[in-house]
């Protein structure tokens, strides 16, 4: 039914809480979890070499390949449902992977195809904070085959697809320029680019402990800011070129016809 995969590096902190609280209370729908270990150097070997899940298979990369350890690692599965689950969830209720199997049952035949957890608002996560500050304007609520959704922004905290879909938009997405990427965001788009819809599932709600209140790898967050450096200035660049594409003489007029670039939002 099911396959888990997490990938992590030097949060072991974390990954305990993510074994003894979320994957120790899924039910026997989940079949496998597939834990790929970046070359931690914090004791995260020693642990998971301890368990004794036999769903569990480990996987000890000598390299730190970051997010693009998602792809592989996915390849490795075996079930027809596939959650991507971050290493610093670190809360879930009872046999939460039931009851997002259910609902995405039922809506995916609804061309539903994303299925994200939605998190609680702890009051000191990053992801608390966007979800039910900055960004709460942006859910709104329906119900889709008798399951209650909310539309909106869907990361990559805790996420369900089936294999069908993951297959028809070529599986997890990798960078050979940054071991960390907005990974999901490229997922997602495809996901989209192929007609589908995502959405969170408000009945599952967990903790996810992101931000610097949780995490004690400063590296990770150099690495984060790195890449969203560089990401950000390629954005401005391409704006200034539309903004100046849209100032030539019958361009935009060509482009609205042809659709080769979306305008920006204001020239």
């Amino acid at each position: 039914m099911i396959s888990i995969v997490i990938v992590t590096c030097d949060r072991l902190h974390l990954l305990r809480q993510t074994m003894e609280k979320v994957i120790a209370v899924t039910s026997p729908m989940t079949r496998e979890v597939i834990v790929w270990n970046n070359a931690s150097s914090d004791g995260t070997k020693e642990y998971l070499d301890g368990l004794t899940d036999p769903r569990l298979q480990v996987i000890h990369s000598p390299e730190n390949i970051g997010l693009n350890a998602y792809r592989p690692a996915f390849e490795r599965t075996t079930q027809d449902y596939l959650v991507e689950l971050d290493d610093d969830v670190i809360d879930a209720p009872p046999q939460w992977d039931r009851t997002m199997l259910e609902a995405y049952q039922k809506v995916e035949p609804e061309n539903v195809a994303y299925l994200a957890a939605d998190v609680t608002d702890d009051g000191q996560s990053r992801a608390a904070d966007i979800r039910y500050r900055r960004d709460a304007h942006k859910y709104q609520s329906r119900e889709v085959a008798g399951v209650e959704l909310l539309d909106g922004p869907a990361g990559g905290w805790c996420t369900m697809v089936s294999r069908r879909v993951d297959e028809s938009v070529g599986g997890k997405k990798q960078n050979p320029d940054f071991i960390y990427f907005s990974q999901d965001t490229l997922y997602t788009a495809a996901l989209k680019k192929a007609g589908y819809e995502l959405a969170l599932l408000p009945s599952v709600k967990v903790f996810h402990a992101s931000g610097p209140a949780f995490d004690k790898n400063p590296g990770l967050e150099e690495l984060k800011q790195q890449f969203f450096e560089v990401r950000n200035r390629s954005r401005r660049r391409k704006r200034r070129i539309k903004q100046w594409l849209e100032r030539v003489p019958g361009v935009p007029a060509l482009n609205a016809r042809l659709k080769v670039y979306t305008p920006p939002r204001s020239v």
